[in-house]
C-alpha cells in the first residue's frame, strides 16, 4: 500500500472571541468517506482508495476553530481495496471497523499534513498554536 496523493479541498480558520485566561484545544480527524477508484498509468490499471477527511482544531471556551477538509489517495492490492471499501460501506462508516494496517498510515499522514497547515493558519488569525512547540530553556 502506498499513499500517492493528498490535497486540501477546504481551509477555514476563524477566531470568534478574544483570548482570555486558560484555553483548551481539541484536535480531531474524521474519515467522511472512502471510495474505490482506478488509476491508469500507461497500459496498467491500478486500484486505489480515496479517503475524504475532516481535521478540526477547536479552541475553547468558544475562542475559535480551524477546519481542514481534503482527500488522500492510497494505491493498494485490488483485494485489499475491495475489503476496505466493503467494510466501510457495511460497517456504519466508522474507522474502527477498518483494517489497522490501512488506517494507521492514512490517519498519520492526515495528522502530519493537517497539523502543519493548521499551525500556519493559527498565525493568520492570531490563535495560539494547536500543538506544543519546542522551547529552549536558558540556565
Amino acid at each position: 500500500m502506498t499513499i500517492i496523493g493528498f490535497n486540501f479541498t477546504s481551509i477555514k480558520a476563524e477566531r470568534s472571541n478574544p483570548i482570555k485566561g486558560k484555553i483548551g484545544v481539541q484536535n480531531s480527524v474524521k474519515i467522511e468517506d472512502i471510495k474505490e477508484s482506478d488509476l491508469i498509468v500507461g497500459s496498467n490499471k491500478n486500484k486505489t482508495m480515496i479517503f475524504e477527511f475532516i481535521y478540526t482544531s477547536k479552541y475553547s471556551p468558544n475562542i475559535g476553530e480551524i477546519t481542514l477538509k481534503g482527500s488522500l489517495v492510497m494505491m493498494a492490492d485490488p483485494k485489499k481495496v475491495v475489503e476496505v471499501v466493503t467494510a466501510w460501506k457495511s460497517g456504519k462508516k466508522e474507522e474502527k471497523n477498518l483494517p489497522k494496517d490501512v488506517m494507521a498510515p492514512v490517519i498519520n499522514t492526515v495528522l502530519n499534513k493537517c497539523s502543519i497547515m493548521a499551525l500556519q493558519m493559527t498565525r493568520e488569525v492570531n490563535l495560539p498554536p494547536q500543538i506544543q512547540l519546542p522551547k529552549v530553556k536558558v540556565n
